[in-house]
């Protein structure tokens, strides 16, 4: 047995700035949280307001949120995340942004472009976390001060470890994860994965499909957005160090894929998340065989357009702290 590590949330982003507050100041913690989408979130629906003609509402001067997590991979993760969003020193286009955002967001396997730019932005990264100024000029809003010095070593270590020369065979360790989760069902995994679908899934959402739930637990592939591109490179963003038990009782660290593979990726950006009971669509069909994947592609582009317009909103802190377990 190893621990495992949750790289997105299974609630819907949702914005934390309450309409009116008449505050000057806000300041958010969020603990656990895994990813960003109650921060992009938040600050999109700030632009939104702010857009809004003859807008009345009061909007806070000052955003600063506080991000906690138990292990540095998801700081790493996030780091990365924003730097796709928020990042100034590029022209990387908002769709092919989207695209980036989400396949490395939700995807074991991404295409080869897209692994160009991960080996890329990780090498940024690693002066980010090594450089304040270089950090000030990609990504100013955020501030890395609570993290101690080997937390920063760190970072550097895990962002070095996603280059395309280190070898991590993410899709033999999703096979390995999913054959010891399924046992003796594993050669019936597609009814298995059915009846996830259909008795658990479809009670939170109706914004996901058959084909793309299935094909996600199969390959580990939540979002397949660009047809004529192979999904065929290893997203190293997903690897992580586990303590597992040999059958001798001695613990080992183990390097693999440590993720989710029931859920998926698709709440956290899912306009269907959550509905009322009597407002659900149960249809299973395929008429549309990427329907989570077309309708967070739509929900993250307008985000990310809004955040990088002419004037976005820009949180005055964003803060990241790791919190080792005892």
């Amino acid at each position: 047995m190893a621990d495992g590590i949750q790289w997105w949330g299974f609630s819907p982003g949702r914005s934390l700035a309450v309409p009116g507050c008449d505050i000057e100041s806000l300041n958010i913690l969020l603990v656990g949280s895994s990813d960003l989408r109650m921060v992009l979130q938040t600050l999109s629906d700030l632009q939104a307001r702010n857009d809004a003609p003859a807008s009345a509402a009061i909007q806070p001067a000052e955003i600063q949120f506080h991000i906690a997590e138990s292990n540095l991979e998801l700081v790493a993760r996030q780091l990365l995340l924003l730097t796709v969003v928020m990042d100034q020193t590029d022209d990387i286009s908002v769709q092919e942004r989207t695209s980036l955002f989400l396949e490395l967001f939700g995807n074991a396997l991404v295409r080869p472009q897209t692994q160009i730019y991960l080996n890329e932005t990780s090498k940024r990264l690693v002066r980010m976390v090594t450089d304040d100024d270089y950090l000030k000029e990609c990504l100013p809003m955020v501030n890395l001060s609570s993290l101690r010095f080997r937390e920063r070593d760190g970072l550097e270590a895990l962002f070095k470890s996603w280059k395309s020369t280190v070898k991590f065979d993410i899709a033999s360790h999703w096979e390995e994860r999913v054959r010891r989760h399924l046992a003796a069902r594993y050669d019936a995994r597609h009814g298995v994965f059915d009846w996830d679908y259909n008795m658990k899934l479809l009670d939170m959402t109706s914004g996901i499909s058959w084909p793309e739930y299935r094909d996600w637990r199969d390959t580990g592939v939540a979002f397949q957005l660009r047809d004529s591109a192979p999904y065929s490179e290893p997203n190293r963003s997903l690897s992580s160090c586990a303590q597992t038990t040999r059958p001798t009782g001695e613990r080992q660290p183990v390097t693999s894929y440590w993720g989710d593979i029931v859920t998926g990726p698709f709440l956290a950006f899912n306009k269907r998340h959550l509905l009322q009971p009597e407002k659900k669509d149960r249809d299973t069909s395929s008429r549309d065989p990427q329907k989570a994947g077309n309708e967070t592609m739509q929900v993250l582009s307008n985000i990310i357009e809004s955040l990088r317009g002419p004037t976005p909103p820009q949180p005055s802190g964003l803060s990241s702290v790791h919190e080792e377990d005892e």
